[in-house]
């Protein structure tokens, strides 16, 4: 009988976490990098410089007012409207008077996102003349 040879269990293969932290920032700036961000185009607003010397003047019947009121209510032209109805109200009224000019008055105790949502709808409705008013308090 020969000896009898002990074999000594291997350990098993480890693999090596030294360059996973470098793939990770590689990886990272990867897709920084190639990351494509779609920038919505909203409307375009000319505001006034502060030293006006003219306000211009619009007919009375050339306005239609948008009120967004502090319980987070819109009426157009005194009338309670959802927001989502705002477009084609619009709309009809510019097919209606080509002059029209939106007046768009917030309540200071209405919530921001309600001005955001009657000027997204007037995109919609590409209305291009367009007044901020400050709401009474």
């Amino acid at each position: 009988m020969g000896m009898l040879s002990k074999r000594k269990k291997k350990a098993p293969p480890e693999v090596s976490m030294a360059s996973t932290s470098d793939i990770a920032f590689l990886l990272l700036i990867f897709f920084i990098v190639s990351t494509v961000f779609n920038l919505e185009m909203g409307l375009t607003m000319i505001l006034p410089s502060g030293q006006t010397e003219s306000a211009a003047k619009v007919s009375r019947k050339n306005i239609l007012e948008v009120k967004a009121h502090s319980d987070n209510t819109v009426t157009i032209a005194g009338a309670p409207v959802r927001v989502d109805a705002i477009e084609d109200i619009v709309r009809d009224a510019q097919d209606a008077n080509p002059k029209v000019v939106v007046v768009i008055e917030t309540s200071p105790e209405a919530n921001y996102g309600i001005m955001v949502d009657i000027l997204d709808e007037l995109k919609k409705a590409q209305i291009r003349k367009i007044s901020l008013k400050m709401g009474k308090t």
